[in-house]
């Protein structure tokens, strides 16, 4: 944006704040015999509108938008004008938008009792826990009411746990744990990510099927005929992706199901909840050999429980939510999103549960236990009220944060970012994303990289910023994940 722009946005607040119920009146000076364009886009890029001009001579416009059509995602949206090779754009944000970024506390409490042998002896309570998932979610703070305690954390994609020794319990026994997170607001252009990612932009490498579970019936034969229509074999993953995701929407007809039937059911009957969607979309992956799951959570903004897929690119787990979004569309959320749990809860073998006894000698147990949970929305870092008054306390949350050291240089007039990365810790296995954005992100590349002590590596980016919308090199961030999910370091780039 320079000093005498043709741009001028007319009532604008302090801080670019502006209201839905007040229409924008934005001021244009345009060039005589050129085709201008005048638009809006959102935090993560997207043309939410877009008008052309090509006026026969110069001249100045008063162009009317009312914000209450537009999307309600949060952080800074851009006003832009084009003319020629030339750019300008003016900053704005909603005050009444739900935040892309939000600091969140989330209590459960359990009562548990079993009344087949009245006190609990020589036993441990394992408690789920939501995980750290990338960029969408992350763990920061972790309470326990009860102590001694500790996380344990098996492979990753599984569930992890808060773990409670106990020698001795009589009576009811009642725990609480206190969860602080961070969500965001993430899309993944699938299409950016394609430009240098050979596995989108090739076919799913040959494999052996993925096994049939109760609820993702990836081998049964209606599903198996599906997912062979979806493309023949020359078929890139992106594709594929997209014609799994255009037939769930076509095929499956949105109806709330009494139970949790899955994939199978869903296609044989034509309607289904997200629950079927998600299913559905998870088989058609894994017959044609691209790795998915489903995972269920909650938005920041909803109480109910509510189902997506994820499929891996790479190992890096990204969320396609079925039931909300167009196969055209990036995956990812606009409306933060909670991840509970990331396995299978359809199958009655595999189903996730959320409070496990485990007895240090034979037992067959018969528990009775309640349930209740709360989101809040908080300042970072604050303990809970059980923590400060002295009932229980903070748990290490097991993760090892050290990690490479990371330059980030950026070439404005190559459109170049250059990426270096050095090891001086043990062998390191993660994941670094370049995104676009603030508050929200919008994922450009997805990096894997596995590192030994010592070891150097260096990747050059061309990266069109002006092109995915109007943006400068300070809206570049590079995140670092290690294998879990949790995020290490966050660089900007040095211009």
């Amino acid at each position: 944006m320079t000093t005498n722009s043709p741009l001028e946005v007319l009532g604008l607040g302090p801080d670019h704040l502006c209201t839905r119920d007040q229409p924008l009146q934005i001021q244009l000076q345009l060039p005589a015999n050129q085709e201008s364009s005048v638009g809006i886009c959102d935090p993560l890029g997207r043309s939410l509108l877009e008008k052309r001009y090509t006026p026969a001579r110069t001249e100045q416009y008063l162009l009317h938008i009312d914000p209450s059509t537009l999307p309600r995602i949060s952080g800074q949206h851009r006003i832009y004008l084009l003319t020629g090779n030339r750019s300008w754009w003016t900053p704005l944000r909603f005050q009444e938008n739900t935040p892309s970024l939000l600091h969140l506390r989330y209590t459960t409490w359990f009562d548990l009792q079993d009344p087949s042998i009245g006190p609990l002896r020589n036993f441990q309570v394992r408690i789920g826990l939501p995980d750290s998932t990338g960029p969408i979610q992350q763990i920061n703070n972790l309470w326990a009411s009860r102590m001694p305690a500790h996380v344990e954390h098996p492979p990753p994609g599984d569930r992890s746990w808060i773990v409670h020794p106990r020698r001795w319990h009589e009576g009811p026994l009642r725990f609480r744990t206190d969860v602080d997170l961070t969500l965001r607001t993430v899309r993944f252009d699938l299409d950016e990510i394609a430009r240098e990612s050979p596995y989108l932009s090739r076919p799913p490498r040959p494999r052996t099927p993925l096994p049939s579970e109760e609820g993702i019936e990836s081998q049964a034969p209606l599903i198996l005929e599906a997912a062979n229509n979806l493309g023949p074999p020359e078929t890139s993953t992106l594709a594929l992706l997209r014609s799994a995701h255009q037939f769930v929407r076509d095929q499956i007809r949105y109806v709330v199901q009494p139970e949790e039937y899955g994939a199978l059911k869903g296609l044989q009957e034509g309607k289904g909840d997200c629950t079927e969607m998600a299913a559905l979309l998870a088989a058609l992956c894994r017959a044609r050999g691209i790795p998915a799951r489903v995972n269920v959570g909650r938005f920041a903004s909803s109480p109910d429980l509510h189902a997506v897929t994820e499929i891996s690119l790479s190992g890096f787990w990204i969320p396609i939510d079925v039931t909300h979004s167009e196969p055209g569309e990036w995956p990812g959320f606009d409306d933060p999103f909670l991840v509970l749990g990331r396995s299978n809860w359809m199958s009655r073998h595999t189903s996730p549960q959320k409070i496990q006894v485990e007895y240090w000698s034979p037992h067959t147990a018969n528990l009775n236990f309640t349930e209740r949970t709360r989101l809040t929305r908080i300042a970072g870092g604050k303990p809970p009220p059980s923590a400060r008054n002295g009932l229980g306390g903070p748990i290490s949350l097991g993760v090892n944060l050290e990690c490479p050291e990371i330059e980030l240089h950026w070439t404005s007039e190559r459109k170049v970012l250059s990426l270096n990365i050095e090891n001086r810790i043990s062998p390191f296995l993660g994941t670094a994303l370049i995104t676009l954005g603030d508050e929200g992100l919008r994922v450009l590349r997805v990096i894997n990289i596995e590192m030994t002590r010592g070891q150097r590596l260096s990747f050059s980016l061309e990266l069109p910023i002006q092109q995915l919308g109007p943006f400068e090199a300070r809206d570049l961030k590079v995140l670092l994940f290690e294998s879990s999910g949790h995020q290490l370091l966050e660089r900007s780039p040095i211009s």
